[in-house]
């Protein structure tokens, strides 16, 4: 046995990633008679973690909302993409801080860490990309063929973003958050499915002005955010499900050489499994998550 060099928690010999935590750093000459204990910040991660930090997060984002429709109105017409920048870069810090706040972790890195941020991107993520990418030439296709069944005649409008937010900014901390940490803290309670549903129920919060366009997009957006939550059900990096949020935020702004660029400069960095195309380590079911490690 050994132990994880982040969690404690004992693995046996043959595994190289952590069952708990997903780290692949182990701890050298560890005894497995005395296993470190998890204090109670370290645990794993549950709904009741997951629906409190939902909560606050959609609370603390319609506050920053406010203000950034105070300060874009204010604003002069050159000052608007700062501002614009300015106030998404106030949502990333506050949306990663209010997830490291309520997973309990003794660390950000701990925090991190579970969220699969350490983990290098794996084949499943680079072809759901493609998937993802599909879904987005799908619908943009559709938009030009003026196939547009509108679902509602209330208008919700989204400023336009710097490439920078759309592209690198806001898929990462976005995905720290949904799918790093409240997918697994509800898997951690829920079943896959009721989990999915959840997380998509709360990214459509921040995507209304997008799935209210059409029925087009509406189910371009479910059936990308189940894409997600598969890759992530089956690996633990995070970064799966970032390249493929960052593919389908380019191919929606028509920046196509973008999506290109992305898929080749993160290709070098998917590693092979052992078993074939996909990492086999995955994320732990709920039946067989450990609370805490017991001595022998």
């Amino acid at each position: 046995m050994k132990l994880c060099a982040y969690c404690g928690q004992k693995n046996p010999d043959e595994v190289v990633a952590c069952s708990s935590c997903g780290t692949t750093e182990f701890e050298e000459g560890a005894s497995p008679v005395k296993p470190a204990r998890l204090s109670k910040s370290d645990r794993e991660w549950n709904s009741h973690d997951a629906w409190k930090c939902a909560l606050v997060v959609i609370g603390c984002s319609t506050i920053i909302a406010l203000w950034a429709g105070g300060a874009k109105y204010y604003a002069k017409s050159h000052d608007r993409a700062a501002a614009s920048f300015a106030i998404e870069l106030t949502q990333a810090v506050v949306w990663l801080y209010l997830g490291y706040w309520f997973s309990r972790c003794r660390s950000f890195r701990t925090y991190l860490t579970k969220a699969g941020v350490p983990q290098r991107p794996t084949l499943l993520g680079w072809f759901a990309a493609l998937v993802i990418l599909g879904l987005g030439l799908i619908q943009q296709y559709s938009k030009q063929r003026g196939w547009v069944i509108p679902i509602t005649h209330v208008s919700f409008s989204r400023p336009e973003l710097p490439s920078l937010l759309t592209l690198i900014i806001g898929p990462i901390y976005e995905e720290i958050l949904t799918r790093g940490f409240l997918y697994r803290a509800f898997r951690g309670s829920y079943g896959a499915v009721l989990s999915t549903a959840l997380v998509i129920c709360f990214s459509a919060v921040f995507h209304i002005s997008i799935i209210s366009r059409s029925v087009v997009p509406a189910v371009t957006f479910i059936v990308g955010g189940v894409v997600f939550c598969v890759v992530r059900e089956r690996s633990i990096s995070i970064w799966n499900c970032v390249l493929g949020h960052a593919v389908f935020n380019a191919a929606m702004g028509h920046d196509y050489w973008l999506c290109l660029a992305e898929m080749v400069v993160f290709l070098p960095f998917c590693r092979f499994s052992k078993s074939g195309l996909w990492n086999e380590t995955q994320m732990p079911s709920p039946v067989n998550q450990h609370m805490e490690p017991t001595p022998r």
